[in-house]
């Protein structure tokens, strides 16, 4: 009987391969792993900046959440004629509460009392959100909770070139767009 190789398969005298179909590839071509790196990152970078924009995407509809809770809240502190907690004094007539835009990142929470206004809660946008105007105040009349403006009003908050609107009508109510 034949010794057994690798070259030579043999089965009663009869080669089932040539050593030329024996060829072992030992590796991957430079070619194919540059072709698989390129592919990798392009998706990589596909992947990150889709991330980014739905991260960025989180932060405006947060922000535009927190702004229309503190529209809601002073309403809500109007209609309810609610007086200021300490250390603000709020003297009789309560006439209203606001929600004042100062600056194109910052705004506030006012009380109007005799004539006179108080802040209650100042807050400040995340870096990259801004507002559409950089001044504005909205009001809400005591009992009602109306809006003390004749016309609809529109807050536009941007970042990322996305927008975000919250609509207060003249009764009131508020809607995030």
């Amino acid at each position: 009987m034949k010794k057994f190789s690798i070259f030579n398969f043999s089965h009663k005298g009869t080669r089932f391969f040539k050593p030329s179909q024996l060829s072992i590839k030992r590796g991957f071509t430079l070619v194919e792993l540059v072709v698989v790196l390129a592919i990798l990152i392009v998706g990589s970078t596909a992947g990150m900046a889709s991330f980014r924009r739905f991260g960025d995407s989180k932060i405006l509809d947060t922000s535009a959440a927190e702004v229309e809770s503190l529209l809601n809240n002073a309403r809500i502190s109007a209609v309810t004629q609610t007086f200021p907690q300490s250390p603000i004094t709020c003297v009789h007539p309560l006439q209203g509460y606001s929600i004042r835009i100062t600056s194109i990142n910052n705004y506030e929470m006012d009380a109007y009392c005799n004539g006179a206004r108080s802040i209650i809660k100042t807050k400040r946008l995340p870096n990259g959100i801004a507002f559409g105007v950089a001044t504005d105040e909205i009001s809400f009349r005591v009992a009602t909770g109306a809006s003390t403006s004749p016309v609809v009003k529109t807050i536009i908050l941007s970042g990322s070139g996305v927008q975000k609107q919250i609509i207060i009508d003249t009764a009131g109510n508020i809607t995030r767009l």
